[in-house]
């Protein structure tokens, strides 16, 4: 049956791999009678740096995308490397099925007026009622506080139809509401629509790496100049006995 793309005009985030960068990219595809498409399908993604270049900066296809419900979802960036200028401008991209290619829809890269704002992989499980692997798509919303047992939520962000795998997924957090956390420590809550409320987890902001990288690398720096002042007593020290040995030998 032939189909036609409808493209969710997402950009999720961006992880560091080695040199290169990758980007998760949330769309939907229906059938041509308008019904949500259930089954793989090959997507072809190209950038351009406007509505109308003919000139693509980018290309990647991907074939046997999972498509559950009209939704998928897919890593940008593994078989072609992502450049950093289109991490941090805007861009058109374009999607092409089998059913044919969707108008361009422009695109802000992660980076582009997010400073200080940070875009998170989260990794976990997810069970069933009965305590086995949870199988199959639900609707993910987690939620920050600041405390175990907070009523405050600080940030929350929903993400739908979340495809578990033998009780496992990954998902980047940011990527629609904007999350910037500081140095502090956090407890983040994960609440599916087909299981329930998980328990809260800690988690840490980056700053709070990034001090604990400060204050390791300033622990270090002081030994460091302890232990060179102790060379230099040392040092003294043997040329002070030398000088007594010398002078004993007068």
């Amino acid at each position: 049956m032939k189909r036609i793309l409808i493209m969710s005009c997402l950009w999720s985030g961006f992880l560091f791999a080695q040199s290169s960068e990758t980007i998760t990219f949330d769309g939907t595809l229906s059938n041509q009678d308008g019904t949500a498409f259930e089954g793989t399908a090959e997507l072809t993604f190209r950038a351009y740096r406007t509505i109308d270049s003919q000139d693509v900066i980018w290309t990647e296809t991907h074939t046997g995308v999972k498509v559950k419900n009209g939704a998928y979802s897919v890593t940008l960036g593994n078989a072609t490397a992502l450049s950093l200028s289109l991490l941090k401008n805007c861009s058109f991209i374009e999607v092409e099925s089998d059913g044919g290619t969707q108008p361009r829809k422009k695109i802000c890269g992660p980076l582009m007026g997010r400073f200080g704002t940070k875009l998170f992989q989260f990794s976990g499980t997810l069970m069933d009622k009965d305590s086995t692997a949870f199988e199959g798509t639900t609707d993910l919303t987690f939620s920050v506080f600041r405390t175990p047992r907070s009523d405050s939520v600080l940030w929350s962000e929903t993400h739908n139809a979340v495809e578990i795998t033998d009780g496992e997924y990954t998902v980047l957090l940011g990527g629609k509401v904007p999350l910037s956390l500081s140095f502090l420590e956090y407890y983040l809550e994960i609440e599916s629509s087909a299981v329930g409320k998980q328990r809260r987890i800690q988690i840490t902001g980056p700053g709070y790496s990034f001090r604990l990288s400060f204050l390791m690398m300033a622990y270090g720096i002081v030994w460091i100049a302890i232990f060179l002042y102790l060379l230099s007593i040392t040092r003294r020290q043997k040329r002070l006995i030398a000088e007594l040995e010398a002078l004993s030998h007068q």
